[in-house]
């Protein structure tokens, strides 16, 4: 079986190695009174430089955790995908500090064991190493100490967009409003429609007096006895104009007019069973809510 390597493989490999120094961290710390007192007795240090080689030991124990944690978190979105995102920018900051703050205690050490300078100047090869790795990926991202300019992240209305980008972006951005600017268009126009069929139904069908009755009664939504003060009749009068105007908006003529406005206004606010309830059709059941709310057709 031939052993084939891939990016996915050398992610994982590191991610073990991450893991195992954390671990070895961990024993190191726990050990570190131990490898103190051997530094001192083998490098013939003097004894009053064991706590303090002590306490850097365990500042530098703290900066290697959270970077170790950092990396391996690091490592763990790339590996899922998640390369250029905002989290990686924070864990590379986080890093370089940790490394930064290494070679500070690093070279703070050299002043009573030299060989600690080398490592001093290995942590802060490696921060700035991570901060530049730290610094382009915030350029990419769009943000960092770098000044940008806004627009430069804007897009034209008239970019390609679309499967083929065959239609500018502006025509594919949808407009939150649009929809109930149509809705209202159509309602307008609906209305408008009605309104004329009402009338020359009513030309049609219902002499001028029959057709003040109704327009003062349902489009001016009085009662009759207001009506009856408004025509100067009386209000058996307009009890009897009425009946006869509604009588005549049942012919075949009005009918031809209001059809398309009866079925589309009975299934609105009826259904079948209540039609079959009411003993009657859709169509019959809608001139006697027309009759009921005429008034609603303004």
């Amino acid at each position: 079986m031939k052993f084939t390597w891939s990016d996915q493989k050398s992610i994982i490999l590191t991610r073990v190695v991450v893991a195992g120094t954390i671990a070895g961290c961990g024993i190191m710390t726990v050990s570190g009174p131990g490898l103190t007192r051997w530094m001192v007795s083998a490098h013939a240090l003097p004894p009053a430089s064991g706590p303090v080689l002590l306490g850097m030991g365990y500042v530098c124990a703290v900066l290697a955790f959270v970077m170790l944690v950092s990396l391996y978190k690091f490592l763990r979105r790339i590996e899922a995908g998640a390369v250029f995102v905002p989290a990686n920018v924070t864990a590379l900051r986080r890093i370089s500090w940790c490394c930064a703050g290494a070679a500070v205690v690093c070279l703070a050490a050299a002043y009573i064991y030299l060989p600690f300078a080398f490592l001093g100047v290995a942590a802060a090869f490696m921060a700035l190493i991570v901060r530049v790795l730290k610094n382009a990926f915030a350029q990419l991202l769009g943000y960092g100490n770098t000044k940008r300019d806004p627009l430069d992240g804007c897009l034209s209305f008239d970019a390609p967009a679309g499967e083929d980008n065959d239609a500018p972006l502006s025509d594919v951005i949808e407009d939150p409003e649009a929809a109930q600017q149509i809705t209202d268009v159509e309602d307008d126009c609906y209305t408008a429609a009605l309104h004329t069929a009402l009338e020359t139904a009513m030309r049609e069908t219902c002499d001028p007096a029959e057709q003040r009755v109704l327009k003062t009664r349902f489009y001016l939504n009085q009662t009759r006895g207001q009506c009856a003060e408004t025509l100067g009749i009386t209000k058996a009068g307009v009890r009897q104009l009425e009946s006869r105007a509604l009588r005549n908006m049942r012919k075949p003529e009005a009918r031809r007019l209001l059809n398309g406005f009866r079925e589309e206004y009975a299934y609105s606010v009826s259904t079948s069973f209540s039609a079959w309830s009411a003993k009657g059709s859709n169509p019959e059941l809608v001139i006697e809510l027309l009759e009921r709310d005429f008034h609603g057709f303004k």
